[in-house]
């Protein structure tokens, strides 16, 4: 028998909502502008980080979005919405690291990629994030989008309004050194998590890679023959209105809601 957690939760301090809309449907919506680019970035607990893989059912596309484990130290009027749920005992620490944050339409980085964004990216381009579930019925690890933003602005750590640190894992911790952290602001009107995740990947070549017709129908992405096993740098799809194309086409609701 298989259980799955669609919602990691009915309601925290990071927020819950009604909002639920089948943008994608919209075809005449602007989602997505022109000239805008696409990127694609891996989210959530996996082997590396976490130890484990989050559960998702190929069949139904149901699945549950498990955050990685959080390295920093939250801030005390955080803590006690930043701690995993009691039934999720196999995540390694007490708090968990909420990023995206998908009902505050946001999203933090640090060091390497925190500076691609802040170089490449710019408002009106879509960060659509991925992550590699498990799936008892399949040998193989389930490699499926889960939700994207818009992108409003883009704030470097030190710059966010203190009205806005409660909206983002990275501002929602103590900061430590000197390295370089930003925070993405996405447009709540297009951003949120997906009511059904999207399966991309297959295993090919040893390595988890986009699956050869969907890399075809985007006109490829930015890494080698597809690999998305890991996403150490920024992952660019090369035709971003026929990858908006094809994704209207799943018929898929966006969530504001962790």
């Amino acid at each position: 028998m298989r259980f799955f957690w669609i919602l990691l939760f009915s309601s925290t301090a990071f927020g819950n909502s009604q909002f639920c809309a089948d943008l994608f449907a919209q075809r005449n919506s602007r989602l997505f502008n022109e000239g805008a680019q696409i990127v694609l970035v891996r989210v959530g607990v996996d082997q590396s980080y976490g130890g484990f893989n989050a559960p998702m059912d190929v069949q139904t596309g149901q699945y549950t979005f498990i955050p990685i484990p959080e390295q920093g130290k939250i801030l005390k009027e955080y803590q006690e919405a930043a701690k995993y749920p009691s039934h999720l005992e196999q995540v390694p620490g007490e708090f968990m690291h909420m990023d995206p944050d998908f009902f505050h339409s946001t999203y933090g980085d640090t060091a390497g990629k925190a500076k691609q964004i802040s170089k490449n990216l710019k408002p009106g381009d879509i960060i659509v994030y991925y992550t590699s579930f498990k799936d008892p019925a399949y040998a193989d690890l389930q490699y499926a989008f889960i939700g994207l933003n818009k992108i409003d602005q883009v704030i470097e750590i030190d710059q966010v309004p203190i009205e806005l640190q409660g909206m983002n894992a990275h501002t929602r911790r103590e900061r430590v050194g000197d390295r370089y952290e930003l925070v993405v602001f996405g447009s709540p009107q297009w951003s949120g998590r997906l009511s059904k995740a999207i399966p991309i990947g297959e295993l090919r070549a040893r390595s988890y890679r986009v699956k050869k017709d969907l890399l075809e129908t985007w006109g490829g992405i930015s890494t080698n023959d597809g690999f998305i096993q890991r996403s150490g740098a920024l992952i660019f799809v090369n035709n971003a209105k026929s990858f908006i194309q094809w994704l209207e086409a799943q018929n898929v609701e966006l969530i504001r809601s962790n």
